[in-house]
């Protein structure tokens, strides 16, 4: 009985000290735990941000595609229009030589003077 008495009031401090560990333990667990859902929360946030720059990227490139585009339609629109005023000119120019009154006369001239007309009295 003597070392038990001796060894109680030790035994019991070391009792009072491991279950102050276990709650130490237990508050730096949940510590832990909240500090990885804050974590967890600032890198989800930090995703949802740069998502977000992605997606405001990729509209820009769409916009810039479509500016490219409507610059090249209209680029290819007045290349034909300056090509097309260009043949019409080209056209009209030659029809009225070819069809002036002194070209037609002559044709005429040549055609029904010409000693190889056909004889028709068959």
């Amino acid at each position: 009985g003597l070392l038990f008495r001796h060894c109680l009031p030790y035994f019991i401090e070391t009792r009072k000290l491991h279950s102050q560990v276990e709650k130490l333990e237990a508050e730096n667990e949940e510590q832990s735990a909240v500090e990885s859902s804050s974590s967890t929360l600032k890198l989800t946030e930090e995703l949802a941000d740069a998502q977000r720059k992605i997606i405001s990227l990729q509209e820009q490139v769409i916009q810039l595609k479509d500016e490219i585009r409507s610059a090249e339609n209209s680029a290819v629109t007045k290349t034909v229009q300056r090509d097309l005023k260009c043949y019409s000119a080209v056209l009209s120019q030659n029809c009225a030589v070819s069809l002036a009154p002194r070209k037609i006369q002559h044709a005429v001239r040549k055609v029904t003077s010409s000693p190889e007309v056909e004889d028709r009295s068959c």
